[in-house]
C-alpha cells in the first residue's frame, strides 16, 4: 500500500495562506531543550525566515490487530496540507500539557475518546520549522472513528513492520515533523517496543 505524497515538501509549500487555523492561537514558545520561555502566535511559529521553537504532539494509534494508523491532512490545514502524516497531530496551546493536547487533537480529528501512553519528547528541526515533539501511543477500535474532514482528508492502516521497511526505503513519505519523529523513534526503538508490548 503506497503512502506517497503528491508534492515535495519545501518552505514554500509547507504553510498554506488559505488556512481555516487560527493563526493568532497562542502556544508554547520553548528552546530546543523544552524549557518553557512563554507565549507565540501561530503565525509567528510558522515563519519561515525566522523559526521559532514551539511544542507539538503527535499520536501513533494502533488498531486491535497491531494496524498503524497514518492520516492524510486536509487541504485547509496551516501546515503540510494534503500530505501525509501520523495518526493524529496538534501544536500545543499556551498554558496547556502535551497530553491535554494530544487527548482533545485525537478526539476532535478522529471522534475517539482513548487512553493513550507516552512515548517520548525530543526536538525535530527542519530548517523553516522548529518544533519539541512530545510522542502518545494508543489502542483504537477501527468501527469507533469518525473522521473530521476540516482535520483529515483520509485514513489508512499499514502493518508496522512494512511501513517501517518502506520508510526507510523511501518508498513511504510522510511530512516534515512527522517524518522526523517516525525516524528518531526507529532510531531508539521506542515505537517498536511499545508495538511488542502490546501485540508482539
Amino acid at each position: 500500500m503506497e503512502i506517497k505524497n503528491k508534492t515535495v515538501q519545501t518552505a514554500e509549500n509547507y504553510y498554506n495562506p488559505n488556512t481555516t487555523d487560527k493563526q493568532n492561537e497562542l502556544l508554547w514558545r520553548v528552546d530546543k531543550d523544552d524549557n518553557e520561555i512563554g507565549s507565540v502566535t501561530r503565525a509567528e511559529c510558522h515563519n519561515s525566515q525566522h523559526p521559532v521553537w514551539h511544542r507539538t504532539t503527535h499520536a501513533y494509534l494502533f488498531d486491535t490487530d497491531g494496524n498503524l494508523m497514518l492520516t492524510r491532512r486536509s487541504e485547509k490545514k496551516d501546515t503540510a496540507p494534503g500530505l501525509w502524516t501520523v495518526s493524529a497531530a496538534g501544536h500545543v496551546p499556551y498554558g496547556q500539557t502535551y497530553l491535554q493536547t494530544i487527548t482533545r487533537e485525537i478526539e476532535e480529528e478522529l471522534g475517539l475518546q482513548i487512553e493513550v501512553e507516552h512515548l517520548d519528547t525530543f526536538p525535530v528541526d527542519y530548517g523553516f520549522e522548529q518544533e519539541v515533539v512530545g510522542v502518545f501511543a494508543g489502542i483504537i477500535e477501527k468501527r469507533d472513528i469518525t473522521k473530521n474532514h476540516e482535520e483529515v482528508s483520509e485514513i489508512r492502516l499499514v502493518p508496522l513492520e512494512q511501513f517501517s521497511q518502506d520508510f526507510q526505503s523511501g518508498k513511504a513519505e510522510l511530512s516534515g515533523g512527522s517524518r522526523d519523529s517516525f525516524a528518531h523513534l526507529l532510531e531508539t526503538g521506542t515505537l517498536k517496543a511499545y508495538w511488542q508490548k502490546h501485540f508482539g
